[in-house]
Order: C-alpha cells, then structure tokens, then sequence
C-alpha cells in the first residue's frame, strides 16, 4: 500500500483548509492557548485588519531563501519575486514539520531549508504592520510553529498518485 498515509494527509489539510464561501474557520488551538484560524492566504492579503494578531494557518509557497523567506500565492509569484503577494515568514524556535518522503511517507524534515521552494501549510500570528525585507510585503507571519508540506496530486493532466480501492 504505496499511498496509506495519504487518508490521514488528506485530513489533516481539510482541518486546516478553509470551506468554500467560509473565508475564516476556527480548527484548532495554537500553543498559545488562541483558536487557530484556517484562511486562504488571498483573504489574509485583501483584509490584514481583519486577521491582525491572530493565530492563523494559510496555504502558500514558500521561499526560504537569503533575503527572500516568504509564503506566495503561487510558485510563478515566487518566481517572480511577487512580494504583494507574499507574507514574509518568521519560524519559531521550535517547529512542527511534517514532509513527504520520495516514497510519499510522512516523515519529519531534517531543517527548515526542505521545506523551500515547495507548497506548505503554515500556522502562524499574522502581523499587518510588518512588511519584511525591504517593506515590500503584503505582511507578516510570525512564530510559524507548524509547517507541513502538501503532496503534488497532478502534473498537468497526468495523475501523479491513484488511490486503490
């Protein structure tokens, strides 16, 4: 059974995916004691007001480079360095981190630096008046305490992954 693990992935980023038409939906309890707010990262970069000083998990591509460390809309917007829509991202000491292997089995990350230039779940406190190197980004995600990568189900029109029966 190649793909065992992917039930238990599947439900772990529909709790910390938002629903369509519900923008904003408590999940979970972050080590500080605050609900965890599942959101897109669209929603968090249209109305920061709204998310400042919340705990919050949103859905990106991350960028954990020199001068670069942020979570983008798209893999093109970091390709293109698209800071608009990007939040850069501060790690907490301690990280919760839950990749893939090349078996597609869960494993933990030896460092930070796999997670770069991969789609990731992150929770975080989202900070509307910091704007990363430079100022150039559309805000802040601080003491990121759970990164998880989020397994490629296609490339293009090819299925990379069936489910057996």
């Amino acid at each position: 059974m190649r793909f065992q693990w992917l039930p238990a992935v599947a439900a772990a980023v529909f709790l910390i995916s938002p629903t369509p038409g519900d923008p904003q939906r408590t999940t979970a309890v972050s080590p500080l004691g605050q609900p965890l707010v599942s959101t897109s990262l669209i929603s968090v970069i249209a109305s920061p007001e709204r998310f400042h000083g919340k705990t919050i998990s949103v859905t990106g591509y991350l960028h954990r480079r020199f001068e670069d460390s942020g979570l983008y809309f798209s893999k093109a917007d970091a390709d293109y360095l698209m800071a608009e829509n990007a939040l850069w991202v501060f790690f907490a000491d301690k990280v919760n981190q839950a990749a893939l292997s090349k078996a597609g089995l869960p494993v933990v990350a030896p460092h930070l630096d796999y997670f770069d230039s991969r789609y990731v779940v992150l929770a975080g406190t989202f900070d509307k008046d910091e704007y990363g190197h430079f100022g150039q980004y559309a805000g802040a995600l601080k003491s990121v305490f759970i990164i998880t990568e989020i397994p490629q189900v296609y490339d293009g029109a090819r299925v990379v992954w069936k489910r057996k029966r």
